[in-house]
């Protein structure tokens, strides 16, 4: 285990960071997100703010668009986000909720390391009704 814990900068999503820095007005995100204590890497945040153009959360100038206002509200990915608005305005926002729970969450058939055995006993009370 390390001395220090990683920077929660470093564990967040950059894409939540940058909808962060867009709604507080702090000026630039590269030059805003550059100057922490341990900034991300820059080609990182670039990565982030391509994907936030490519979702529509912002606009090619960087500028946050009406989207990316309601996006930065919801505590999930953006496209998970995107998924359940637009099911929202679609009227099939329990098919969007079911599809975004599904992909926000870890298979429930994965088997732990080394416990392999003892899951497929778990399975198997599941298949027999136990």
């Amino acid at each position: 285990m390390s001395e220090q814990q990683t920077p929660e900068m470093l564990r967040l999503s950059l894409q939540d960071l940058v909808l962060r820095v867009k709604i507080c007005k702090l000026g630039s995100i590269e030059e805003t997100l550059s100057e922490a204590i341990d900034p991300p890497l820059a080609k990182n945040i670039r990565r982030a703010i391509d994907s936030l153009i490519d979702v529509k959360a912002l606009t090619p100038g960087e500028d946050l668009t009406p989207l990316g206002r309601q996006l930065a509200k919801l505590p999930l990915d953006v496209f998970l986000g995107k998924l359940i608005l637009l099911g929202s305005l679609f009227g099939c926002l329990d098919a969007a909720l079911t599809i975004a729970a599904v992909l926000s969450s870890k298979s429930p058939f994965a088997a732990p390391m080394g416990a392999r055995a003892q899951a497929d006993l778990a399975r198997l009370g599941f298949k027999k009704g136990v």
